[in-house]
């Protein structure tokens, strides 16, 4: 078994448990005491115990480095515990600990749906661990990060387009609107009297200035098609109705400053890290499937 075998990954895997155990048995002992008389906790001489033993339960202590582990995870929990006082963190510990030796004593652990939760949590948190650790031991330099910004600004399209547009609920008002157009009709002014963005309708049917990877999808389909001046001839369909699309103008934009895009770039630098490090594993690995799930 896997808590016999290995002692420390026993440690993990109690602690993993107790965590699980947290919502349900620190639900509980909201409606306790802080100390239930049922519960009394014996004092311990202090040379009998570490100094970061905060209680023994049976003779197993609780440790300030679980306490704080929990007292992180409780945290998390949404909505928010209302009674966040230290005493009734410890004592929903010492309610965990209780149960958790009821169920060890009942031999709970050999179950087979909990051994194999128990070793899907102790796989999952070591390998986070060891992730953790290999990007620590890894770390992304400023060199790859400027390099990384340089590739991306010589990849991006930042022309940015000035749009102006009108939009209706229905496919065939927007062909009327069209044939007005072809007909000279000022687009302002058709956008001020049909245009259901009320907010774009008064300033004449204008949007801000916009690259195409910051378009809906119709419009960064269909502007690229268009010349300075032109609308489109067909109504374009959106989630919001339907559009008729006029360029008005374009410019060539500013990339992104490297401060507001840094954290991203480590981020998917690591990322890409992380790729490289388990494909490598693979490659030094013997692995055989013998049958999908």
């Amino acid at each position: 078994m896997l808590w016999i075998l290995d002692v420390k990954a026993n440690i993990i895997l109690r602690i993993l448990f107790i965590l699980n155990l947290s919502l349900c048995l620190s639900a509980c002992s909201q409606d306790q005491d802080v100390e239930p008389a049922n519960h009394k906790i014996q004092a311990i001489a202090p040379e009998e115990v570490s100094k970061d033993t905060l209680a023994i339960v049976n003779g197993r202590p609780i440790k300030q480095a679980i306490y704080i582990l929990y007292a992180q995870e409780r945290a998390k929990q949404n909505p928010p515990f209302t009674d966040n006082h230290p005493k009734t963190i410890l004592n929903e510990l010492i309610n965990i600990e209780l149960v958790l030796q009821q169920a060890e004593a009942q031999q709970l652990e050999q179950r087979h749906h909990v051994t194999t939760a128990l070793e899907y949590r102790y796989k999952s948190q070591l390998t986070k661990e060891a992730l953790k650790d290999y990007l620590l031991h890894h770390p992304i330099s400023e060199a790859q990060v400027q390099s990384y910004y340089q590739q991306q600004i010589h990849q991006m399209d930042l022309t940015e387009y000035q749009i102006a547009h009108i939009l209706t609920d229905s496919h065939i008002q927007a062909q009327y609107i069209i044939k007005e157009l072809k007909l000279g009709k000022d687009f302002g002014k058709l956008a001020q009297k049909y245009s259901l963005d009320c907010r774009s309708a008064k300033r004449q049917g204008l949007l801000n200035w916009y690259r195409k990877d910051q378009m809906l999808p119709n419009f960064a389909q269909i502007i690229p098609t268009l010349k300075k001046g032109e609308y489109s001839n067909l109504p374009s369909k959106s989630q919001f109705g339907w559009h008729i699309i006029l360029l008005k103008d374009t410019r060539q934009g500013e990339p992104p400053d490297l401060a507001s895009v840094r954290k991203n770039i480590i981020n998917l630098l690591q990322q890409q890290q992380v790729d490289d490090y388990i494909t490598q594993l693979k490659q030094q690995a013997n692995i055989k499937i013998y049958q999908l799930p």
